[in-house]
């Protein structure tokens, strides 16, 4: 009987491995529940307490990371030289995260234009942010933040355990204040019109002389 109900366990968590993890990308997993095998009770997936979420007027926290091609960098090397369009994306070469960056890319001569840097950051490793800009011809720079712990300072992550990073757009001026966020799991590409909105507000405020503020 225990055998059984042990089998019944491991092929349930077999299927969770095989049809959901591959989809963490638009599963909210903090949430997530199924019956389980023993006894019928519901077993729950809850990550640790989230951080909460960094917001308008917030001050960026200071960082580094490792970029594409292993140079460790910092984030107020990129705040010195204008505004900044940081966005927390959950996985290479997903279908969403291939849609968002690219659009990042068709527009970066819009950002630039008007000022603003886009950086990427994900928990992948260094080596699949190479392959990733390589294969989708990324015009950015994207960061590698292996054990989330950026991720945790801007209260941008989810999972199991805590460790799947979530889909967050950020854009910061030239002091760090945060001037935007937005957050959707599936408009991949509003990310982008929503960000270079922002920016260009911000440059018309300082163009009429107006206080930083929300865009």
């Amino acid at each position: 009987m225990k055998m059984a109900s042990s089998e019944n366990g491991s092929k349930f968590f077999f299927i969770i491995l095989v049809f959901v993890l591959p989809f963490r990308e638009f599963i909210n997993l903090e949430e997530f529940s199924f019956p389980s095998a023993i006894g019928g009770n519901r077993l729950y997936f809850r990550s640790p307490e989230p951080t909460e979420m960094l917001k308008i007027g917030d001050v960026v926290p200071r960082f580094m990371l490792q970029d594409q091609s292993g140079k460790l960098r910092n984030v107020e090397e990129f705040l010195g030289r204008g505004k900044l369009v940081l966005f927390f994306y959950p996985k290479d070469e997903t279908l969403g995260c291939t849609k968002e960056a690219c659009e990042f890319r068709d527009y970066q001569t819009e950002f630039e234009e008007a000022g603003a840097e886009i950086i990427g950051i994900s928990g992948d490793s260094v080596e699949s942010h190479r392959q990733f800009v390589e294969n989708r011809q990324l015009n950015f720079v994207l960061l590698s933040d292996p054990d989330y712990s950026v991720h945790r300072q801007f209260g941008c992550r989810q999972g199991l355990f805590g460790n799947i990073g979530i889909r967050v757009t950020f854009v910061i001026d030239s002091h760090g204040i945060i001037m935007k966020v937005y957050s959707s799991r599936i408009r991949f590409r509003n990310h982008v019109k929503v960000a270079l909105d922002a920016v260009l507000k911000m440059n018309e405020k300082l163009k009429e002389g107006k206080p930083r503020g929300n865009p």
